[in-house]
Order: structure tokens, then C-alpha cells, then sequence
């Protein structure tokens, strides 16, 4: 099973895991604003809401929507979204403001050159800045143009997407830097990185490793970190490691103070860059382990051998009986209780 994030990364080689347990559809992760097309943040899939705090400013270009309704308009405060379409069928997104009184706009492009490259894009649907509330595509509209404000409730006909093509998507804010939350929906897939965690047992006494490999790919990038999570039955973290070079990772139950046998929840969450550094999304995979105690097998405990030294008279308290018992989980020590209520190893 796979869940996906979206992130712009903040500090090269270090990120952040979000929310990777028992995710529902439309959690809610934030991202920073990006606003100039070639720094857009990118979308893996449409199964997570994006926040945007704040915006910061127009970017180093102001005039990147000047071919939509857009065009007479300052930027001022813009961030975009790319994608690309795995299949074909509609796309649909709505943007709700976090100042319900703030007025936003949007275009929404396809790029015939590549995912970042913003030559000769081409309007597909645009809606301008002309009341407040939410505003996107949503099935049942009729309309493709939102570019007169007297004719249009903000929102217009889903996108239809054509299989491998670009497009992106720049949302603005004409009244203030105040941010908006984004939620996607349609039966169109989008690309985003594929594979599967691979155990090579699934299944393990205590005491015993599992070593964890995985097979994921990004088409439109390269995967920067790796970072897994491993869970106990409850949903509490037992262990967390990440890294650039972490692609393989080790459980060993026995190095975890106060770990438990039982099923165990393997999480894998990846973070992808187009260019090493900027440009993310983050999907998260997700399989299950188990980790038996064994107990009538090779946890089973053993005596070994037993020496015995008898009372040299009826009366006497000489006598011992003395063990050699096998431990064979560490973490918890063998107990004993004899006839005459003595806890120890040897009486």
C-alpha cells in the first residue's frame, strides 16, 4: 500500500516524516509557497491536502500568467503546482481561502515542454480574482472560462487529462499574502513513485533479524532520502531512521529497548527531487511483519544439564540442586519458582 506527502524541501538532506500512520484520504500536510513556476512544488498523487501558510511574494518573474484572465493583473502573491497526467480522465481540485474575505484567482496550464518549463504553456482554464470564497473545478460545471466576474460562482468544468502530459497550475491572492488550503480530486491518476517494500521473511522468531528492502522509482525524479518506521500493533513508534543512503534497512528487535514479539507495521517514506534539492514530493509505502516469540521452538527454554548434591544425612540442609538452563531472549530474563517457593536458578 502506498500513501504520498508533497514537501518543498527546506534544508538539504533533512526532512521531516509527516503523519505516516493509518493515513485516510485528504490529510492534510503544508508546504511553502513557490512563486515562480520553475520552483513549483510538485504533485506525486491527489490523496493529500496541501496547506499554504503564506504566501511570499510574486517570484522573480510577475508577468508568468500574462496569457490567461489573468493578464492585465499584477502579481503579487502567486505559487505554483506541477504534474503530470499517468492516464487519462478529470481532474478536479478546490482552493478554500483562509481569509474567507481575501479574493483569489487561478490558471491552469499545460506545459507541451516538460514539467518545469513554462514555454509556449497553454491556458486551459483560468478564473479571476472577483469575489471572495472557494474557488477551483468540480463536476457539474459547464464552464471552461472564469475570466468574466459576472458570469461565473468561481469554480469551472473539471479538467479532462491526456495521458503523459504536463501541467501546472498558479494560484493567486490579490488581497493579501494570507494562504489557502488545496484538495484534489477526479478518477485522473497522476505520475507518482511506485514500488514496494520487499521483507525477505515476512516472519521471524525473537531474537532474529528481517532485513527490509524495497523496489520504489520516481519517472520524474530521483529519490533523494529514504526514511522508515517501524510500529508495534498499537500504532507506537518503535524506531525511526532515515537517510540518503538508507535504501535497505535492518529490524533487529533485540536492539530496541522494551520491544514487544508480535506484528509489526513497516512504513517507507521517500522523498523525490526532480533536481537534488528543490522540487519534492514524498510517498509513503507501507507492509507488515511479524515477530513470533518462538516459545515452543527456538525460544523454547532448555534445561541443559543438572547437578545434584544429596544431604549427607536426613537432618542435614547441605543438599543442592544446580542448573543449566538455557536464556534465550535477553531483553527478559528466565524466572523460577521451585516446590519450596525459592525464585533462584540454583537451591
Amino acid at each position: 500500500m502506498k500513501y504520498t506527502f508533497y514537501k518543498k524541501l527546506l534544508f538539504s538532506g533533512l526532512f521531516f516524516l509527516i503523519g505516516i500512520a493509518n493515513v485516510l484520504a485528504q490529510n492534510v500536510i503544508v508546504q511553502n509557497a513557490a512563486p515562480d513556476l520553475p520552483s513549483s512544488n510538485v504533485l506525486c498523487d491527489k490523496e493529500t491536502a496541501i496547506t499554504i501558510n503564506q504566501f511570499d511574494g510574486a517570484g522573480t518573474d510577475t508577468n508568468e500568467a500574462t496569457d490567461g484572465c489573468l493578464d492585465g493583473i499584477t502579481e503579487t502573491n502567486t505559487t505554483w503546482f506541477v504534474w503530470q497526467a499517468e492516464d487519462f480522465g478529470d481532474f478536479t481540485f478546490n482552493i478554500s481561502p483562509t481569509d474567507g474575505g481575501d479574493l483569489f484567482g487561478y490558471s491552469l496550464f499545460r506545459l507541451p515542454n516538460g514539467l518545469l518549463d513554462g514555454t509556449n504553456k497553454a491556458i486551459l482554464r483560468c478564473v479571476s480574482p472577483c469575489r471572495p470564497g472557494d474557488i477551483g473545478l468540480r463536476t457539474g460545471e459547464g464552464s471552461t472560462d472564469g475570466g468574466d466576474c459576472g458570469n461565473t460562482n468561481g469554480f469551472l468544468r473539471p479538467l479532462g487529462l491526456d495521458q503523459g502530459f504536463y501541467y501546472a497550475l498558479m494560484v493567486e491572492n490579490t488581497t493579501s499574502n494570507s494562504g489557502f488550503t488545496i484538495t484534489f480530486g477526479g478518477d485522473g491518476p497522476i505520475v507518482s513513485p511506485v514500488g514496494e517494500i520487499q521483507p525477505v521473511v515476512t516472519n521471524a522468531c525473537y531474537g532474529q533479524a528481517i532485513e527490509l528492502n524495497q523496489n520504489v522509482d520516481f519517472q520524474n525524479g530521483s529519490i533523494t532520502n529514504y526514511s522508515w518506521n517501524i510500529e508495534d500493533n498499537m500504532g507506537q513508534s518503535e524506531i525511526s531512521v532515515f537517510g540518503a543512503d538508507r535504501n535497505s534497512f535492518t529490524y533487529d528487535i533485540l536492539s530496541i529497548n522494551d520491544a514487544v514479539a508480535g506484528d509489526k507495521n513497516v512504513f517507507l517514506t521517500v522523498t523525490t527531487s526532480i533536481d537534488g534539492t528543490t522540487q519534492t514530493c514524498q510517498a509513503t509505502f507501507d507492509t507488515q511483519i511479524t515477530i513470533d516469540d518462538c516459545c515452543d521452538s527456538d525460544n523454547s527454554v532448555e534445561i541443559i544439564d543438572t547437578t545434584i548434591t544429596q544431604v549427607a544425612c536426613p537432618s542435614d540442609a547441605n543438599g543442592a540442586i544446580v542448573l543449566e538452563v538455557n536464556q534465550p531472549n535477553p531483553l527478559f530474563p528466565n524466572s523460577y519458582e521451585w516446590s519450596n517457593s525459592a525464585t533462584t536458578k540454583d537451591i
